[in-house]
């Protein structure tokens, strides 16, 4: 029945989409998103006082599955952030150079130019209005920190060898010698 006094609409709320394969009373399979609101959880989701789930097939419109026609449910594995991208693997070593796309004799700002180019292009804050997919926003999250770890690590580099070329500072004042 319908109520009222009821703020959790489906269309109100924000729902995540978790990838399943829905296992159905007439033993059919279907892939898809399993749409949750972000403050539940699945199982909470599964097991409320509703009769009904949302459901989103692959590259179909949402719609609802009667729970009690639900047999198994099966989490499918989404890549993480590190499988997404070949040169974002964390087993290939972190090479900053190779991460910010510049040679190994890169002056500071020829460095500096490549990390601001690619800050823009992989910031989180660029992406916050669009409607990505979590695995999306999560290579996105990752390149972010990947970028800026290796641009530290390089700053860093840089001021150490400037400590070392550094010319020892002479004193600004000097007395006259004393008789």
């Amino acid at each position: 029945m319908f109520e009222r006094t009821r703020v959790d609409s489906m269309i109100q709320s924000q729902s995540v989409p978790v990838p399943v394969e829905l296992t159905l009373d007439d033993h059919s399979i279907i892939k898809g998103d399993l749409l949750v609101p972000q403050s539940r959880p699945v199982h909470e989701v599964l097991n409320g006082p509703a009769v009904f789930v949302e459901f989103r097939s692959y590259g179909m419109e949402p719609a609802l599955v009667a729970k009690s026609a639900i047999r198994g449910i099966r989490f499918v594995k989404v890549p993480g952030v590190t499988n997404l991208r070949g040169t974002a693997t964390s087993n290939d070593g972190f090479d900053p150079h190779q991460t910010l796309g510049v040679p190994v004799t890169a002056t500071y700002e020829e460095i500096h130019r490549a990390y601001v180019s690619l800050a823009k292009k992989y910031h989180p804050d660029r992406y916050a209005t669009a409607d990505l997919p979590p695995e999306v926003s999560d290579y996105l999250a990752g390149m972010a920190r990947r970028i800026n770890l290796a641009f530290q690590a390089l700053q860093g580099a840089n001021r150490a060898a400037t400590r070392r070329v550094a010319a020892v500072n002479e004193p600004v004042y000097t007395s006259g010698r004393r008789a």
